[in-house]
């Protein structure tokens, strides 16, 4: 052990280990927002209600959230995206960057379902990929039908109102005359 003033260090070389530590200091703090920033997104990803799938250029899903998993099944990871969402769209993104589109899903059981789709293009560590956004429109579709049912129901009352009240008019006169003659002596 030597103390300080014995240890031959020129100015430059301190300067140089004095730049470095800054470098590494300023790369922690960049790393640390880094993954500050990608633990955010992969929240967000992970706690969207619609159905999220990250497809590759092979049109192969690579990553799919909980709610997509939800709708269509396990082992999403690696199926095509013609299986689930259909065939002719990853050629339209490409042309358009963004696509939206209503059709039939199909999920990994065989049964389909109303979508609605909306594929856009991301780049995803320097490389270009496809985001799915899928909406299920059953419920949707179920409210649609009972709307129109009620609808039909309400035209069916009024008809069947104003039948009545067509009815109503001649017999009122016929109960009212009716009563005069039984009061006529």
């Amino acid at each position: 052990v030597r103390p300080i003033d014995a240890v031959e260090l020129d100015e430059r070389t301190l300067e140089s280990i004095g730049r470095i530590l800054d470098i590494s200091f300023a790369n922690r703090r960049l790393r640390e927002v880094v993954s500050a920033s990608e633990r955010r997104y992969r929240d967000v990803f992970e706690s969207s209600p619609e159905a999220l799938l990250v497809l590759d250029t092979h049109d192969a899903v690579v990553d799919a959230n909980p709610a997509a998993i939800r709708l269509y099944g396990e082992d999403l990871v690696g199926r095509s995206v013609a299986e689930l969402i259909g065939e002719g769209w990853s050629d339209e993104v490409e042309a358009a960057s963004t696509l939206a589109a209503t059709g039939t899903g199909r999920r990994l059981d065989g049964s389909t379902f109303p979508q609605d789709v909306e594929l856009r293009t991301v780049d995803i560590g320097g490389e270009p990929h496809a985001l799915a956004i899928v909406r299920d429109l059953t419920d949707e579709a179920r409210i649609q039908a009972e709307l129109v049912q009620a609808q039909k129901m309400e035209a069916i009352g009024l008809l069947v109102a104003g039948v009545a009240h067509e009815l109503n008019n001649p017999l009122a006169s016929i109960v009212a005359f009716s009563q005069l003659l039984r009061s006529d002596p």
